[in-house]
Parts: structure tokens; sequence; C-alpha cells
């Protein structure tokens, strides 16, 4: 379990059910391509998992806003080449879960998530059944980011920031001195993995959500705006060591250009 509140949670709730969507997603699958039962892919999705647990504290303890999406996207010259094959994490039973929790809220675009949704179970079941992918699949992928960034547009037609925080627990001494525990989600990282296409291995590139944790100084209690600054001006604290980056960029030596 992500959390075990101290004060009792209907079972029924919106609150619990995403808690327990976030269980599923924290599961890595026992059938389908290696690479989604490997230990790097596991600790991936409990980072995803915990992100989201942060986004779901944000939005219900700390202030009352719209759920957040991340949304990936880009210009131009970022978007993949035409000819590139498109690729969906095969989890039907997470893409099927959270339909069943956005059948139940009256928000605006709810119709064209779950048509969304609809789309990554097929083709997460295609790619499980290792049937072959329409040429129309390949079309709709290379516009995922538009489609996911007009999800995620809000007033004004704004979109949000990933980065957000939320305090979740705080220590009192005793003496009238408190700290706060925060979670937060900061920079999007990179993700390369290798997946089986069409009867070949082919390298994908998407995005990743990364999970922060911070104790603030005493009295501290961080918004998201504190928490946007640090993170760009890079005194954020590292993450945690179960939630650090899977990999880094290679380190050029001064000098000779030697790479490591």
């Amino acid at each position: 379990a992500l959390e075990r509140p101290l004060v009792a949670v209907p079972a029924d709730s919106f609150y619990a059910r995403w808690l327990a969507l976030l269980g599923i997603v924290a599961r890595p699958p026992s059938d389908g391509p290696e690479v989604f039962r490997s230990e790097a892919w596991a600790r991936r999705l409990l980072v995803a998992a915990a992100a989201s647990w942060a986004e779901l504290k944000h939005d219900t303890l700390l202030y009352v806003k719209q759920p957040l999406v991340m949304a990936q996207g880009g210009d131009g010259a970022e978007l993949p080449a035409i000819r590139a094959a498109g690729y969906v994490e095969p989890r039907p039973d997470v893409y099927r879960a959270a339909a069943a929790l956005v059948r139940e809220l009256d928000a605006p675009r709810n119709a064209d998530l779950l048509d969304l949704l609809a789309f990554l179970t097929d083709v997460a079941e295609k790619e499980l059944a290792g049937a072959p992918l329409p040429r129309e699949v390949d079309e709709r992928l290379k516009q995922i980011g538009s489609e996911l960034e007009h999800l995620t547009r809000g007033h004004g037609d704004r979109l949000p920031d990933q980065a957000l925080v939320a305090d979740v627990f705080t220590l009192d001494d005793g003496e009238g001195h408190t700290r706060a525990l925060h979670v937060g989600v900061g920079h999007v990282d990179a993700l390369w993995v290798v997946v089986p296409r069409g009867g070949r291995r082919i390298l994908a590139r998407g995005a990743a959500l990364s999970y922060c944790e911070l104790v603030g100084a005493p009295g501290e209690r961080l918004g998201d705006g504190d928490w946007g600054e640090r993170l760009r001006a890079g005194t954020a604290p590292p993450r945690p060591d179960w939630a650090a980056p899977f990999g880094k960029p290679p380190r050029v030596h001064q000098g000779n250009g030697r790479r490591d």
C-alpha cells in the first residue's frame, strides 16, 4: 500500500479508488515483453505511482484545483520522423481501471479522455497478442502529444506545470516548532527503452514522471511557486535513492573529449 491514512477513508470514495489504481500501476505485469518485467521497470512503475500520489495529495489536501495530467508535447523538431513506429506500454489493466474512475467524474473533456483510454487499451491488447498494429494506430500515436495537450489545457487555455508540491506530514517538537514533510513532482525525465514491435526490437523514446521528498525548515510550508523556483535554480534536494533517475548522460572530460 502506498499510504496508511490516520483517518479512515471510505473504500468506495474516489480518493481510495485512486490509491487502489496506483497499487495496480506499481505492480509489474506477470506476462508480456520481458523488458516490462525487469527490475528497472518495476522501479519506474513505483516512481510513477509515487508521483501520482504526490499529485493526489496536492489536489486533495493543499489546494482546491483540477487534477493535473502530465502532458508531453514538443515542437516540430522534437517530433518523431514520419516513418517512426509508436508503442504503448502494454498495461490494459491500468487503462481499464483509469477509465472506470473517469466515468464517475463530471468533468470537461471526459468523452475525449475515455476515447483515448479505450484506444490505449486496444493497442496494448494487440501488442500483448503479438498482433500487427494498423497504420491508423501509428498515425494517432504520432499525434499523442497534441492529444494530451488538448486534454490538459485549463483556464485561459493554459497548460498546467507538472511541477508541484504538497506537505503531507507535520512533526511538532512539543515546543512550538514544526517541520513539514513535503512530497512533490519535479522535472520530467526522458525515457529510452527497447521494445518489441513487428517481430523486431526498436528503441522507443518516452517520458517518465519524477518524485521528490523534502523536509522543510522550521515553520516552512512550500507552495508550487516556491518549489518551481528551487527546481529552476537547481537547489531542490536530490531525489530519494529508490526514485533516482535510471541513467545519467555521459560525462565528457575536459581537454580530451573522452566520454564515460
